[in-house]
């Protein structure tokens, strides 16, 4: 094509940007697909929940060019800072995968967290996981017998040591 007045390799029809195939691409699309797309199936921790992304953002220059200015390398993935809160500049940083997979929500219902293969329940204020469950009800029967349990343990040792006393 050499040769032709004008032609340029990105004025091909429907040519944006040449990244299609990038991995900052692909994380923008995911990105996008948690929290638009209803079959996603991390849609419910996403936009089922009312999280949506910064409107500049849905351009992709936009975030790319937001990515390459915080911190962005292709060791690293998104992470919003806050978990309740959206997509957006204020929110958002670049960190390993092992920083994300750190930040994660809790459940309103303490020691509970959704997990891949279902819900994990973890003794209140220790590391203890007591299982995990493909319900929710059985997740919350169970961390409220070992509550009960912990209840009736710390009662006995109350006893224990006003009889001492």
């Amino acid at each position: 094509m050499k040769g032709k007045k004008g032609f340029q390799p990105n004025n091909r029809v429907g040519y944006k940007h040449g990244l299609s195939f990038s991995r900052i691409y692909r994380i923008w699309v995911n990105m996008r697909e948690r929290v638009d797309n209803k079959s996603n199936k991390r849609y419910y921790s996403y936009g089922d929940r009312g999280i949506n992304i910064f409107s500049p953002w849905r351009d992709f220059i936009l975030f790319k060019d937001w990515a390459l200015s915080n911190g962005y390398a292709d060791n690293l993935t998104i992470d919003r800072i806050d978990n309740d809160k959206d997509y957006c500049p204020d929110n958002c940083r670049w960190v390993t995968q092992q920083v994300n997979s750190k930040n994660r929500r809790i459940l309103p219902m303490t020691g509970i967290r959704k997990r891949r293969v279902g819900w994990q329940v973890r003794g209140k204020n220790t590391q203890i996981c007591l299982g995990t469950f493909a319900s929710l009800g059985v997740a919350i029967k169970v961390r409220d017998n070992y509550a009960q349990k912990q209840i009736i343990l710390l009662n006995k040792l109350i006893d224990n040591e006003k009889r001492i006393s």
